[in-house]
């Protein structure tokens, strides 16, 4: 009889247990649930943003060039340029099928050629003045970005200074059109008295860097010289060229 009375006081005891616990499995229950809608819920508003910003990615990439303007005005090249990349990179980041450095090029050279621009080449470009110590200023690009569409130049890795300048001597490209300006002043100014336009360097067009300072309205900035694309590649070669001073066997006495 006493171990019938420990079995019944157990069993008692177990089911007062288990009705206490089921609000606390109801709650859990519930809690994991919430938490997954509420996660699920998550995931619809972040796809929904993802499509808007794909959507206006597309839009900018593909049709509106008139979003391009800047309180009612056209936006210097410069700033067209900071624009447009940012929005082929945000087309890349959410779209399936991403777009391949050509076609890049294609979007940031759209609209760069009006008419009244000097092309300017290694052969034809404007005289310098008296207190020019270079044949102008060009916008480099976001070096600290380091994807395709941030850069309007094609520059050595090994050329970027510490403090985000382009070391003195670099040799560059120009991967499309761009303004060769006057210094690094304004470039919003319409008349074109603070920094003038001296002309356009052209994609394929290469530079030598004089002097380069970082951080100009969110840019690199370089006063180059114009010249020749072989003079690049001869100094790309000759720096590859092995020294082969150190192996030429030497003569003995």
């Amino acid at each position: 009889m006493p171990e019938r009375d420990v079995w019944h006081k157990l069993e008692s005891a177990l089911k007062g247990l288990a009705a206490a616990m089921v609000p606390v499995i109801l709650a859990v229950a519930g809690y994991v649930a919430n938490d997954h809608l509420d996660k699920q819920r998550q995931a619809l508003e972040q796809q929904k943003l993802d499509q808007q910003m794909l959507e206006r990615a597309v839009e900018v990439v593909f049709f509106a060039k008139d979003k391009e303007r800047l309180f009612g005005n056209d936006a210097s090249l410069e700033s067209r340029r900071l624009y447009r990349a940012h929005w082929v990179e945000t087309y890349n980041k959410y779209a399936k099928i991403k777009l391949n450095d050509d076609f890049i090029a294609i979007v940031m050279e759209q609209d760069t050629r009006p008419d009244g621009k000097r092309a300017i080449t290694a052969a034809d470009k404007p005289a310098r003045e008296s207190d020019q110590n270079s044949d102008g200023w060009v916008a480099v690009g976001r070096l600290e970005g380091k994807r395709p569409a941030d850069l309007n130049f094609e520059i050595p890795s090994d050329a970027v200074a510490v403090d985000g300048a382009i070391k003195a001597g670099t040799m560059i490209r120009a991967r499309w059109s761009v303004n060769l300006r006057k210094n690094t002043d304004n470039t919003e100014d319409k008349e074109h008295k603070l920094n003038p336009i001296l002309g356009l360097m052209q994609a394929g067009q290469c530079a030598k860097v004089v002097k380069s300072v970082a951080q100009i309205r969110g840019q690199t900035w370089a006063s180059i010289d114009v010249v020749p694309c072989s003079l690049a590649s001869e100094k790309v070669a000759s720096a590859a060229e092995p020294d082969r001073s150190a192996s030429r066997p030497q003569s003995v006495p």
